[in-house]
């Protein structure tokens, strides 16, 4: 009866709970995906872009940055929105930046302007005025030290230009070498870009520039300093890349001490008594030629083991042969004497030059030394201590 009692009660839990899963299901919702509400939207707060302002920085970036914040707070004031300054290294980048259009404004040189104005479509905003003049001057500077007072004196010398598409700092410069008659291509022996106004004044104050750089100090005054450092600082600007510092034999490995306290980074090559005996002398020159170092030490009587290559030598000799033959013509016909000085004077010259001439195809004939020469070892500045042992070497014009 009892068993009974229990299969019943268990029946009835089983049709409670069948109902009440019937009344759940009804109660569920149906979804149909033809009906369509629309989802209320929210307004999203866009930040207006900034300003993007292109500008190199030809001085001192450290001195001219709290006046460039100022001009980016005052034109984020002026036009309500957020202003991005973009600093690039030469006017070329600006340009560039400009083309791909990923700057909006740009502070150029008016060389640059015209040269990127020609190829895209950009409009002139403002022009600087002085003195209520929108013309401005190009300066030549020149050690104060040095005897150059004009733009001719210069010829055959190095010079530092800021950026090729600087008018002042550049074209304005080679325009007026034009003007001269002269080629701006070969007028200077050399010449580099700084990309900096701070960077070419140092160059010039530094000696890094105007080939005649003569360092006149009394001992102790800091010579040696300013020799090594004016040869890391070429270096640093691209004017060099490997230099050779000529001292007086004793002072060899002092120098390279200094050296290396100055800069202990620096890679140098000091030449011993050692390096420069006849069976090791050409290892070591080999040495100079294969690797790059930012120096080479070595003594004046090691310097002068160093030899050109006979084919340059035999040139050298040779145009100053024919020069020396001009000049003779030239004095024969305006002299007024037949022993004129000056006309015994250039014979005398022109008679060693030809003994020299002679014994050195004489030497060639015979050397068959396959040393490296001093124009293959890849050096590009030439500092001398004591420069005085060889300031009256004979020259040819």
């Amino acid at each position: 009866m009892q068993r009974r009692s229990y299969i019943l009660l268990g029946l009835v839990l089983a049709v409670l709970v069948g109902v009440l899963v019937c009344l759940r299901m009804q109660e569920r919702a149906l979804i149909d995906f033809e009906q369509v509400e629309p989802i209320p939207g929210y307004k999203m707060e866009m930040r207006e872009p900034p300003l993007r302002v292109a500008i190199i920085s030809v001085l001192n970036h450290a001195r001219t940055e709290g006046d460039q914040s100022r001009m980016v707070r005052s034109l984020g004031r002026l036009l309500g929105r957020p202003v991005l300054l973009l600093h690039r290294r030469s006017y070329a980048e600006i340009n560039q930046l400009l083309a791909k259009g990923d700057a909006d404004v740009a502070f150029l040189s008016s060389g640059a302007y015209m040269v990127y104005g020609k190829k895209e479509d950009v409009r002139l905003l403002a022009m600087p005025e002085r003195n209520g003049a929108s013309s401005y001057f190009s300066y030549v500077i020149v050690p104060r030290a040095g005897s150059a007072e004009s733009l001719a004196e210069l010829r055959g010398q190095r010079f530092v230009y800021v950026d090729p598409m600087s008018y002042s700092g550049y074209l304005e410069l080679r325009a007026h070498l034009r003007k001269m008659g002269e080629d701006p291509e070969t007028f200077f022996r050399s010449s580099y870009f700084t990309y900096s106004h701070d960077d070419s004044l140092r160059a010039v104050a530094d000696g890094l520039v105007d080939g005649n750089t003569l360092f006149a100090h009394c001992v102790g005054a800091g010579k040696t300093f300013e020799m090594v450092a004016s040869i890391m600082e070429s270096k640093r600007l691209g004017m060099s890349h490997k230099a050779l510092m000529v001292v007086p034999n004793h002072l060899s490995m002092q120098t390279g001490e200094e050296f290396q306290r100055l800069y202990p980074r620096a890679k140098i090559l000091v030449a011993t008594e050692r390096d420069f005996q006849k069976d090791r002398r050409q290892e070591f020159i080999s040495r100079i030629a294969t690797q790059n170092w930012d120096a080479i030490i070595m003594g004046e009587s090691q310097f002068g083991k160093v030899k050109l290559s006979r084919a340059r030598e035999n040139a050298m000799r040779e145009r100053a042969i024919k020069n020396l033959e001009e000049s003779l013509y030239r004095l024969r016909e305006e002299a007024t004497r037949k022993n004129d000085f000056s006309v015994r004077a250039v014979e005398s010259l022109l008679r060693r030059h030809k003994e020299k001439l002679a014994k050195l195809q004489k030497e060639n004939r015979k050397d068959k030394d396959a040393t490296i020469a001093f124009e293959e070892l890849g050096i590009d500045k030439l500092v001398v201590d004591e420069a005085h042992e060889f300031k009256n070497l004979g020259y040819v014009k």
